[in-house]
């Protein structure tokens, strides 16, 4: 994975707007990305996909599946939240 990598300051900018409509920045989410690389969570194989440059035409069993198994929700996922029982009654 070497060569010259251009910068794209509206990829950031967009980026940037996004993370805020959820609480969060750049700086959090990258360090979020180096804890699961670090804690083996994030393989290097699927950082790879992740990260290739978007004119590369990839196929779709690299596009679709590839985190299959790494996440997960909770069992009770869909259950109402215990601080709001009294609005569900």
């Amino acid at each position: 994975m070497g060569g010259k990598v251009e910068y794209d300051h509206d990829l950031e900018s967009q980026a940037n707007a996004i993370l805020q409509g959820i609480g969060t920045d750049m700086k959090i989410t990258y360090e979020c990305i180096l804890m699961k690389i670090v804690n083996k969570e994030l393989s290097l194989e699927d950082l790879q996909k992740l990260t290739k440059p978007v004119n590369e035409k990839r196929p779709a069993s690299e596009l679709y599946g590839f985190l299959e198994g790494k996440l997960w929700i909770s069992d009770d996922f869909n259950e109402p939240l215990d601080c709001m029982k009294e609005y569900m009654e």
